[in-house]
């Protein structure tokens, strides 16, 4: 009897954590996805560390963001994260993992609420912040069909404009115009990262024209890494593909400075 109540609470150990994660996620989570600053806020305090919630505003909607500090002797720059689609700042998965662990290697994290659609007022005022915040080394890191966003802001804000200081991760980038998605990436400098995982029928197939479209156009600053399956969305640990995207931008991102006089950023 005793031996199948020690199994009993080990099985609830482990159910318990990703029950309350569910619970954590559920109330927050609208239809669209959506959460308001209040709801970000009141769901931060419960997390282990301190985050700021700032407020940008775009046509009179209010899309919160969370700021998360480095936690190093020596900063390295920031990381802007943007959801994947019906997904928020907040989310219990890759972008939580990293939104934690990544000030633990000096790096700050924001992590926007976006819109559906790319709005370029939005993440200008993403820009304005960094420079107050006098960030200027900066990792745009998309999931999704945010990577669609990040790959829409960095081309049509940094192409040919200098990107020095700028980094650009595409996690499981779902757009299957291939002939865009280079033409989007031609005009870029930057060092990018492009990591997938064959969780969709056509992620692989995806995956190889993007490659293959990028050595068409003699662009070579791209690594394309598969990613394995990630963990359970509500397990707090390092997996394999945060571990991918942290590795990557230790290795290639850190530590840069970006010269300001030289390069204007407006």
């Amino acid at each position: 009897m005793f031996a199948t109540l020690r199994s009993a609470l080990s099985i609830c150990a482990r159910i318990l954590p990703c029950f309350a994660w569910i619970c954590l996620f559920s109330v927050v989570t609208a239809a669209n996805g959506a959460v308001t600053a209040d709801e970000l806020r009141q769901r931060a305090d419960q997390l282990p560390y301190f985050d700021e919630v700032i407020e940008f505003i775009d046509n009179e909607q209010v899309y919160p963001a969370l700021w998360q500090p480095f936690r190093t002797e020596a900063p390295q720059g920031t990381v802007v994260m943007l959801h994947d689609a019906s997904q928020h700042a907040l989310w219990p998965d890759l972008l939580q993992k990293l939104r934690l662990k990544l000030p633990d290697i000096g790096w700050n994290t924001l992590s926007v609420s976006v819109p559906e659609r790319y709005s370029s007022e939005l993440m200008q005022q993403v820009r304005e912040l960094l420079a107050s915040k006098g960030q200027f080394n900066v990792v745009i890191l998309g999931i999704g069909t945010g990577s669609n966003q990040a790959l829409q802001f960095v081309s049509a804000q940094l192409g040919g404009q200098g990107d020095f200081g700028w980094y650009l991760v595409m996690v499981n980038h779902r757009d299957r115009d291939v002939a865009s998605f280079r033409q989007q990436l031609q005009s870029l400098t930057m060092p990018v990262l492009d990591l997938w995982v064959a969780d969709t029928s056509d992620a692989e197939w995806l995956a190889t024209h993007r490659m293959a479209a990028l050595r068409r156009s003699g662009s070579d600053n791209i690594t394309q890494i598969q990613s394995a399956w990630p963990m359970t969305k509500y397990d707090d640990n390092m997996d394999h593909m945060a571990r991918r995207v942290w590795g990557w931008v230790r290795n290639n991102a850190a530590g840069q400075e970006a010269n300001v006089r030289a390069t204007p950023r407006y």
